[in-house]
């Protein structure tokens, strides 16, 4: 049995993998005008919000293709897609992010007196993004570092997203093959961004981070032994042949120009490879976290509070979850004292493992979660191309357009990385009751459009983490069994609290790897590789560790039922727990 968790093949169970590309760039509302004079009603902030949702689409054929089952119904027909490039100068990037204060300061032409429990939900929560939003224009240089990375950035999600695409239309098939192509400028904007920004002003990275990127970027110029083509151009082939809406010669014409395309994309990666590897030459060998950049300290504040949907402080934070992670560990512990010696589970992950638990979960969860309507799907699983094991996550729920309730439901699964979880975790957390019941249950109730597209991950992921321990009560086996599985899922949880903690030392209290390596507790877990990745990815644990700290702290808070709380927690959707914690 383990105790505490280490990383296993450098991977985490990340947020949901699909993302709005507005995330990435905020010109899509720069400038925007949604408000007339004197707007009071319930009418009208709806009016509001449904205008918000669509000019979030609009020239965003990707967002669109991944969120919207019938786009036409908005308004939006045929819209080109586009992989966001670097604003290089400051005042522009700065000028767009205030814009999105500006939809806050509109918002105060409602009447809150006036909106009904649902109004005031939603204005409390839109206002709260925008608001949230804006705040990391204050913070131009430490924002802008994520187009290029080894565990996110342009040139890992590209792949996924071309993956993801689905073959609906024919501008689908188009937009597929332009993003192909776009990666040749788009990465070399990326490269001169690096080169011409960043690096000038010290945020650059170190020589050990662009030799990483520089391994991914080479894996992705492999072809197939077998076959001699680039995946990218199977999985092509494989959506152009499932489509009814083009005839043989024209698909034989578009297999071709994505061929050309894919050579593009080759050709991209091979060139960030090589830039990438020439930037390491004068790099620093050591590592910066953000507490020792001059507003790197206030940077990491707003990431962690934005990631882990919140507004505690980072100390209340810290105090938090080091009374939660003792607790956890001596749970985990007398728990495991219980066991014979010697006895661990082995994990099962296979891609019928993981079916057959998803239909425990589905069998059991509504005894204590609120149904989902029969108009849902059941989730398809697919499985991950292994040329993308390297650079993927263990599983991921991507989620469902939100303007139907049949649109599939579909969860990735890495058989290429397992990353040391047993099974069953995997499917409670992405899966029922975990996130793909979270996303489904919301929009299917009837909320605003908006709402449902507005990303929350510490509500999204502490929702699905405390669902994963919660759901140890279906696990089927023998008592032993269940017994070494819930003594797993403390672990797990403790290590989710431990990781955050050490993000937190080296990201906001500056902590060095003498402190880290030599401390009573952290040095459990602590490796040189654990100190780099929490630079690369600060407050990327909160969602997971805070998040789930606050949804067991709401739900002990909660008088009522485990079913009455789950459900009301479903109801309100995505938000933050304070606002949460107002409506449940």
């Amino acid at each position: 049995m383990k105790t505490i968790k280490t990383m296993k093949n450098k991977r985490i169970i990340l947020v949901v993998a699909v993302v709005l590309l507005l995330a990435m760039t905020a010109t899509t509302l720069y400038g925007c005008n949604l408000f007339g004079f004197g707007l009071l009603g319930e009418a009208d902030l709806i009016e509001v919000m449904n205008n918000l949702a669509v000019r979030m689409f609009v020239g965003d054929g990707l967002s669109i293709n991944i969120w919207l089952d019938n786009p036409e119904a908005l308004g939006l027909f045929d819209q080109p897609a586009y992989l966001p490039t670097p604003i290089f100068d400051k005042a522009t990037y700065e000028a767009n992010m205030a814009s999105l204060g500006e939809i806050v300061d509109a918002f105060k032409q409602f009447d809150y007196d006036k909106l009904s429990v649902v109004g005031k939900r939603d204005y409390d929560t839109v206002v709260n993004y925008f608001n949230t939003f804006s705040k990391y224009g204050n913070f131009y240089y430490l924002d802008n570092r994520d187009y290029i990375g080894v565990n996110g950035g342009w040139n890992v999600m590209i792949p996924l997203y071309l993956d993801k695409l689905a073959f609906k239309t024919e501008n689908d098939v188009k937009n597929w093959i332009s993003l192909a192509e776009q990666t040749e400028t788009a990465f070399k904007e990326y490269a001169r961004f690096e080169e011409e920004v960043l690096i000038p002003a010290g945020y650059g990275r170190t020589k050990s981070n662009y030799l990483d990127i520089a391994v991914q970027c080479d894996l992705m110029t492999e072809v197939d032994t077998d076959s001699g083509e680039h995946f990218l151009l199977t999985l092509f082939k494989e959506k152009l042949d499932r489509v009814d809406f083009l005839t043989d010669d024209q698909k034989a014409e578009y297999i071709l120009t994505a061929d050309d395309a894919i050579d593009k994309l080759i050709l991209a990666y091979q060139t960030l490879a090589d830039e990438v590897t020439v930037f390491a030459e004068t790099a620093p060998a050591e590592s910066k976290p953000l507490s020792a950049y001059q507003e790197g300290k206030a940077y990491y504040e707003l990431l962690f509070l934005d990631n882990a949907s919140t507004s505690d402080s980072v100390d209340m934070a810290y105090e938090n979850l080091k009374a939660a992670f003792n607790e956890t560990l001596a749970e985990a512990r007398a728990l495991q004292a219980q066991l014979p010696d010697g006895f661990t589970l082995e994990p099962k992950m296979s891609m019928e493992d993981l079916k057959g638990y998803y239909n425990i979960l589905k069998s059991k969860y509504t005894e204590d979660f609120p149904a989902l309507s029969e108009d849902i799907p059941d989730a398809t699983f697919h499985k991950v191309p292994e040329a993308m094991s390297e650079v993927y996550n263990p599983a991921a729920y991507f989620m469902s357009a939100v303007d139907s309730t049949s649109a599939p439901e579909t969860i990735y699964i890495n058989e290429g990385n397992t990353g040391g979880y047993v099974g069953f975790d995997i499917i409670s957390h992405e899966g029922i009751p975990g996130h793909m019941l979270q996303h489904a249950y919301f929009k299917s109730s009837g909320a605003n459009m908006l709402r449902t597209l507005l990303a929350y991950t510490g509500y999204a992921e502490g929702w699905a983490s405390y669902v994963q321990y919660y759901s140890t009560k279906y696990y089927e086996g023998s008592e032993t069994e269940k017994l070494a599985y819930e003594a797993e899922s403390l672990f797990t949880k403790a290590s989710m609290y431990l990781y955050t903690l050490i993000d937190i030392e080296i990201n906001y209290y500056g902590r060095t790897k003498e402190y880290l390596s030599t401390h009573e507790v952290y040095s459990l877990i602590f490796s040189d590789y654990m100190y780099e990745y929490m630079i690369a990815n600060p407050a990327v644990y909160s969602s997971y560790g805070y998040g789930n700290y606050k949804m067991e702290a709401l739900r002990d808070s909660f008088e009522g039922t485990d079913l009455e709380f789950h459900t009301a927690v479903l109801t309100v959707g995505p938000t933050t727990y304070e606002i949460l914690a107002r409506y449940i």
